[in-house]
């Protein structure tokens, strides 16, 4: 009787004997049908049907997803900050935001007058929004923040009299220049958050109309520049230029945190003025 030929279901190779010389699979193929040699258990593992196989792959995928779903959401927390970190244009917490210690504390009215100077939000003034208003003369404030506005008393435009909501941080630096005497008040500033300036210079210096320079003729730091007597300008080589005299709507007669580093000139025509060293939150007559 002729050996029928059989279909090794591993290799797909004809063979007669019991086993397939190739791979040594006992588990036959005849046609469509499949059945062990011993009539039982095959010698190898049992071969799924391939109508199968196509569920098994589509559940391995839907395993690996939500794998790697949950993988994710465990350490997304990790992660994000740095990321967020690294985005250009992120945008970042405010000053108020990122100091959890001034946020937590109370806020108060407050309420003062300012003139020409350089005044730090958290050091001269607390830091919160404010409404500004023209009590006398003209001139400009500008802060880091983004305010820069004109104001003044009866000046007409560009000139405003009062500018609301101006926003100072801690660390906003706020600039006030001319005759123009400024009132703020907020209805929520952080007093209690203020710390005060540090100033190490204790000498006073008093210098007549000439051109100085800060740590040759006098001690370089931070300075209170008060009128004493002539009228003239004061200019220095870092930004100040203002014109001292007794004229209350033309005139100043003091400015406030005058920064003289070491190196900077200070130029004074025809005006005589003290240096006092700066001393904290001030407040013009």
């Amino acid at each position: 009787m002729e050996d029928t030929m059989k279909i090794c279901q591993g290799c797909g190779s004809e063979y007669s004997a019991s086993a397939c010389p190739a791979c040594g699979k006992s588990t036959l193929k005849t046609g469509d049908s499949q059945e062990p040699l011993d009539g039982g258990a095959a010698s190898g593992s049992q071969a799924f049907p391939k109508w199968i196989i196509p569920f098994l792959v589509a559940g391995s995928a839907l395993f690996t997803f939500l794998l790697c779903s949950a993988l994710k959401l465990g350490f997304g927390g990790l992660t994000s900050p740095i990321q967020a970190a690294s985005v250009p244009g992120e945008a970042f917490p405010s000053a108020s935001q990122a100091d959890p210690d001034t946020s937590l504390l109370p806020a108060e009215p407050f309420e003062i007058k300012l003139s020409a100077g350089n005044y730090t939000g958290g050091i001269d003034i607390p830091a919160g929004r404010y409404n500004l208003t023209a009590l006398l003369g003209s001139g400009n404030v500008i802060s880091s923040a983004g305010l820069n506005q004109m104001m003044g008393v009866d000046q007409g435009a560009p000139y405003v009299q009062a500018c609301r909501n101006a926003l100072i941080e801690k660390g906003t630096e706020l600039h006030i220049s001319g005759s123009v005497v400024l009132r703020f008040c907020s209805e929520q500033a952080q007093v209690s958050a203020m710390i005060p300036r540090v100033n190490e210079l204790t000498e006073l210096v008093t210098l007549p109309s000439g051109e100085y320079t800060a740590g040759s003729d006098f001690p370089a730091g931070v300075y209170d520049i008060f009128y004493v007597s002539g009228c003239g300008n004061v200019i220095t080589s870092n930004g100040v230029n203002e014109l001292f005299g007794l004229s209350a709507f033309r005139h100043i007669t003091s400015f406030y945190n005058a920064v003289l580093e070491e190196g900077t000139t200070l130029c004074l025509s025809g005006v005589t003025v003290q240096l006092i060293p700066s001393t904290g939150i001030v407040a013009s007559p």
